[in-house]
């Protein structure tokens, strides 16, 4: 088994939760190796790798919502399956998928009985969403507050998108019907 870890997730919350499951996978004698990310876009690189060197082997997400986005961007289901572990503040994927617990060592317990759960995501060219995509105002108010997290920021950058927002068209297609 496979864990990628993102050390900062849910403000330590990840770390505990690591030091959970590892407890676990040892005390049964289950192989697993730890990889930690180290940064933005690295969970993706991390899950690509080793979908890329190995077969079978469960590849796990443990941390929140950003950390299971980049695993599922770097998945590659023909050779492996994914696991979630939650360890994130808000967790709003796992929130909305009855099939996973907040429990670390039920999830981690449920990924080693090798119980599959199926889970939709959104496909956006290149691009796999867990349970949001945005485009337009939001996406726009995100990218100018990227760095600055306090909620003046946010009233700021909504003001300055809604001054300057420009309509643009999108086509969908969802189970083989498309609209614009």
């Amino acid at each position: 088994m496979h864990i990628i870890v993102n050390p900062a997730s849910g403000k330590g919350a990840a770390l505990r939760c690591l030091s959970a499951v590892t407890s676990y996978l040892t005390s049964r004698n289950i192989d697993y190796t730890i990889h930690k990310t180290n940064g933005r876009g690295h969970g993706k690189q991390l899950a690509e790798s080793l979908c890329a060197a190995t077969s079978g082997e469960p590849v796990v997400a443990l941390g929140g919502d950003g950390t299971f986005h980049e695993v599922l961007n770097g998945m590659d289901f023909s050779r492996c399956r994914m696991g979630f572990i939650p360890a994130g503040r808000g967790n709003d994927y796992a929130a909305g998928v009855a099939s996973i617990t907040f429990n670390p060592i039920a999830a981690v317990a449920a990924i080693v009985r090798g119980e599959p759960a199926e889970s939709d995501y959104i496909q956006v060219g290149n691009l796999r969403c867990l349970n949001i995509c945005g485009t337009g105002l939001d996406v726009d108010v995100l990218e100018l507050t990227e760095r600055s997290h306090n909620a003046l920021s946010y009233v700021v950058a909504l003001a300055h998108c809604l001054l300057h927002y420009d309509r643009y068209s999108v086509q969908v297609a969802v189970n083989g019907t498309e609209r614009e």
